[in-house]
């Protein structure tokens, strides 16, 4: 008996551990009407923040996505987290340290946003901490090519290849399976 009650208090423990937050992600969303095309959860541990795409209307992209991350930088630029966990359905798939984060937070408006997305990348860490992308260096139509190339492989590493799997396959599944005879058709 002693045992269920302690394992239902870890469990309440834990649970109350890992809050979601609902509220902050309908601020954000709410903060441009572009924002509704991306469908995400918010959640936090206190000390890591949790950014998980869920799924992209058919009129979103992938500068919708980072523009709602970068919206949800600047809504925590005040708020101190470790790392920042980029998800796709959960599944870790980049960290990003918290004060890269902070920065993006209290850039957000005042930076140029081309060379916030052109040097994301390189700021990303992979679950293993090792670096997703190298920092590159060299002349501006050089680094603006590479850094660009990065950029959009990190979207298809992210979310959008799997993605874009799914649609395809859902398009595949209405296609006919059975067609008439030739003989019946000409």
């Amino acid at each position: 008996m002693k045992f269920l009650v302690f394992a239902a208090l870890a469990l309440s423990i834990l649970g109350c551990s890992v809050s979601s937050l609902e509220e902050e992600k309908n601020i954000i969303l709410n903060k441009d009407i572009r924002n509704h095309v991306v469908n995400f959860n918010l959640s936090s541990d206190g000390k890591d923040l949790v950014f998980s795409v869920e799924d992209i209307s058919n009129e979103g992209g992938p500068m919708d996505v980072l523009r709602v991350l970068f919206h949800t930088a600047e809504y925590f630029k005040d708020k101190k987290f470790e790392r920042i966990n980029l998800c796709f359905r959960g599944k870790v798939k980049f960290i990003l340290k918290g004060v890269d984060f902070k920065v993006i937070g209290n850039d957000f408006g005042s930076q140029n946003p081309i060379y916030t997305l052109r040097t994301f990348p390189e700021k990303l860490l992979l679950s293993d901490g090792s670096s997703a992308y190298q920092r590159h260096q060299g002349g501006v139509l050089y680094l603006m090519k590479v850094q660009m190339e990065d950029l959009s492989g990190m979207n298809e590493a992210w979310y959008l290849k799997e993605l874009l799997s799914e649609k395809k396959a859902a398009k595949d599944a209405l296609r006919p399976k059975k067609f008439a005879p030739d003989a019946t058709v000409f």
